[in-house]
């Protein structure tokens, strides 16, 4: 093809334009749509993909989550697992002494919300967590202002609290609360700490949180019905490359201690972040191919509209 053939070629195009401006016009909106789509598409998964890894990455570096619950993204436990046997502080504790893949382990007790009252100031939203020492260790999650529980706090099951921000500015707005007595459910509390923000988890905010002792938090909720109290294991393995060997080990103590026969299935849930991250892949797949789907239509169409345009 010679130079006057692309010069005449190009002229031909032009005018097919000229004279079909409406057409040509609907023709570019076909394309433009059709590639701002795909990017669009794009974007969205790989931004999803990208929050989700960062909000589980914020729970802290290479840990593994111990539950009665399988794990999972939306789904409400089955009547098999919620009548599980609860884990203890005495599995933590096995955990401790004969997994030598991990370096912490962290139990946890936590009531959804709690009242807490100081003075005339009162919030019903704030999540009470019984922790340990270890607490701030494994997750990555550091006192700002005071300090945090400590093993004497453990054994005397003392009435000490630690408080999130969003807590602090709630109840003490102009004035500092180390020191300062509150009450959480009616009970006493001595606030000595205030944590780091934490920032958000899925929209929830993790500095709407109280920090106690696990064995005071035991004192006054072990015995009673309470539905929304929930009791689980976060342990950190020494590195991430003992993140598998670290989950091996849990499920084998778990399962001597919990007496599941060999032929039976776990009867309690172990992830890690990247298990977590599995997970969400696999439910956000139909999602992913849906907007794929969508992407190669809007390419058709503006495909098309191409084809027209050079007819």
């Amino acid at each position: 093809m010679t130079f006057d053939d692309i010069k005449e070629s190009a002229a031909m195009a032009f005018e097919t334009v000229r004279t079909n401006k409406l057409r040509s016009a609907l023709t570019i909106l076909g394309v433009t749509v059709g590639v701002v789509t795909v990017i669009f598409m794009v974007s969205i998964i790989q931004g999803l993909n990208k929050a989700f890894a960062d909000q589980i990455e914020s729970l802290g570096s290479n840990t593994i989550f111990i539950s009665k619950f399988d794990p999972s993204f939306g789904r409400q436990p089955g009547q098999e697992e919620r009548q599980r046997k609860d884990l203890t502080l005495d599995d933590a504790e096995a955990f401790r002494h004969e997994a030598p893949s991990i370096v912490g382990v962290s139990p946890i007790q936590r009531k959804i919300s709690e009242t807490v009252r100081y003075e005339e100031k009162q919030s019903d939203t704030p999540i009470l967590l019984g922790v340990m020492p270890e607490y701030e260790f494994v997750h990555s999650q550091y006192i700002g202002h005071g300090r945090f529980i400590a093993d004497l706090d453990l054994h005397e099951r003392s009435n000490v609290c630690v408080l999130g921000v969003d807590v602090v500015h709630a109840l003490f707005p102009n004035e500092d609360p180390l020191g300062k007595e509150l009450k959480i459910g009616g009970n006493p509390f001595r606030v000595i700490g205030v944590m780091e923000p934490l920032g958000n988890f899925f929209g929830q905010s993790r500095d709407n949180s109280i920090f106690i002792p696990i064995t005071t938090f035991q004192k006054y909720y072990r015995d009673f019905p309470f539905p929304d109290v929930i009791f689980f294991i976060i342990v950190r393995p020494k590195s991430r490359a003992y993140v598998k060997p670290a989950m091996e080990e849990i499920r084998d103590i778990l399962r001597r201690r919990r007496r599941v026969a060999p032929a039976e299935k776990d009867n309690f849930g172990i992830s890690s972040q990247d298990s977590l991250l599995d997970i969400y892949n696999q439910l956000t797949g139909a999602t992913a191919l849906v907007l794929t789907a969508v992407s190669f239509v809007a390419l058709m169409i503006g495909g098309i509209g191409v084809m027209n345009i050079m007819l």
